[in-house]
């Protein structure tokens, strides 16, 4: 099966990093700023933003200045700025002699509990892809590269989190070159980047990752929850129905898998994943329930793409899956969400042209 048929991507453009900020207290808007290098241009839109004490660093990869001489395929880009969008370093350039580019960025604390970011990315040097593990210090310098990858298949990273012991989990998305289908991989390392397990979960349809929560393994996590990490993705249609929702539970400690299940909240329409989040809020004691963000797309419908918002109890069984049309624009999707206070859920995304068919 062809995974890029099955997920066909939007075509990318030059640009650089924009970052809005929004006052919270005023919803007014503080600053707006494009951030990159001057010609030639060829950086890609932020892959992650952490929020630091009045500063922020954005995650991004750079095509036209790479960090090293015979690299012209391109790296991960470090940025930070202060609280009114100025450059406080100059842009980091983290890459080796193949090319990189960067999916998510997490604080997280190395073997000492000293403060850094991990950061999930891929490389490519030839047809396939690696993918590719980076902890740096504060200062965004990298203390260690893992690259977990094998030399036909391609492997492609989506996501990472550290889990409460300080371990991490990354996961992404593995296709076998001899067969065309795609399955979910997971690798967990500890803090210093040495491997725990690695496992590949197959379905007989193609499944594309999209991100892992491991809130259950956390010191402040509620009670009684199982030691799991949940992983989200989206299976590929099969003959009899369209693409659907999954997750997928694994133990902590081996790997092995604790159960998977998928949802289909449109029906006759295609449902894709893009987030996955835990929570323990509720009466005590909380008993935990997982949350899933992302879209439903009907291509004969006149508003063909929905956001799409499920929220399940901790052993994966649905408890409401909704729809939501945002007016004046007919394909929008969802890409992250937020808890807030007082039981609100804040979610982000964005709405497309009609030649956009997936998230890029």
């Amino acid at each position: 099966m062809n995974l890029s048929a099955q997920f066909p991507k939007c075509s990318k453009s030059l640009l650089t990093a924009l970052l809005i900020i929004l006052s919270s207290q005023l919803f007014a808007q503080t600053f707006q700023t494009a951030v990159g290098y001057p010609l030639p241009t060829n950086e890609r839109g932020v892959s992650g933003l952490i929020a630091n004490n009045g500063d922020y660093l954005m995650l991004g990869s750079n095509f036209s200045h790479p960090s090293g001489f015979f690299n012209p395929a391109g790296d991960m880009q470090l940025v930070r700025l202060d609280n009114l969008g100025n450059i406080i370093q100059p842009c980091k350039i983290i890459g080796q002699d193949v090319g990189e580019t960067a999916v998510w960025i997490e604080k997280a604390t190395d073997c000492a509990n000293t403060a850094g970011y991990i950061i999930a990315g891929n490389e490519f040097n030839g047809p396939a892809h690696n993918m590719l593990l980076t902890f740096t210090n504060a200062a965004g310098n990298p203390v260690w590269v893992k690259r977990i990858g094998t030399l036909n298949d391609d492997e492609q990273s989506v996501c990472v989190k550290q889990d409460g012991a300080r371990n991490f989990i990354l996961v992404g998305t593995k296709t076998d070159a001899n067969t065309g289908l795609s399955s979910i991989h997971a690798v967990k390392t500890d803090c210093a980047g040495n491997l725990i397990w690695e496992r590949v979960y197959s379905l007989n349809v193609s499944v594309k990752t999209a991100s892992v929560t491991a809130f259950a393994t956390s010191p402040n996590a509620c009670p009684n929850l199982p030691n799991a990490y949940f992983i989200t993705g989206t299976t590929a249609a099969s003959a009899i129905g369209n693409e659907e929702v999954l997750i997928l539970s694994v133990n902590a400690t081996t790997g092995g898998v604790s159960w998977m299940k998928t949802y289909d909240v449109a029906p006759g329409a295609a449902d894709v994943a893009t987030c996955i989040q835990g929570n323990c809020s509720g009466p005590a004691p909380a008993a935990g329930s997982l949350w899933v963000s992302g879209y439903s797309l009907e291509t004969s419908g006149t508003d063909p793409k929905k956001v799409m918002m499920l929220q399940t109890d901790i052993s994966g069984n649905l408890l409401w899956a909704n729809n939501y049309d945002v007016q004046n624009s007919t394909l929008e999707l969802a890409t992250h969400f937020q808890f807030a206070a007082n039981g609100k859920l804040v979610l982000t995304g964005k709405a497309e042209d009609s030649g956009c068919q997936r998230p890029a």
